[in-house]
């Protein structure tokens, strides 16, 4: 049995802001973008995020994977469920 990870772009929003802080210019572009699901605007602001102190970028990548892989932040459903949606 395949198992699908159901996360949500609201998560990562929230694990951004607790990261960065909600008054971060930086984390205020990757918000707008997530919420609007553009993948252009994600894009430049990842491309500006390289212009970022090395911590800055460190919590941006420690949040993404987080939302991604920890444990208990998601649910795990099972192929044939996901399928069925």
């Amino acid at each position: 049995m395949v198992n699908v990870r159901v996360v949500s772009f609201d998560s990562l929003r929230e694990r951004l802001r607790c990261a960065l802080g909600a008054n971060s210019l930086i984390y205020r572009q990757l918000d707008r973008a997530l919420a609007a699901r553009d993948a252009e605007a994600l894009e430049r602001t990842m491309n500006l995020l390289g212009r970022y102190p090395e911590n800055t970028r460190q919590a941006v990548q420690d949040a993404i994977a987080e939302w991604l892989f920890a444990d208990g932040t998601s649910r795990l459903l099972s192929s044939s469920a996901a399928d069925a949606t």
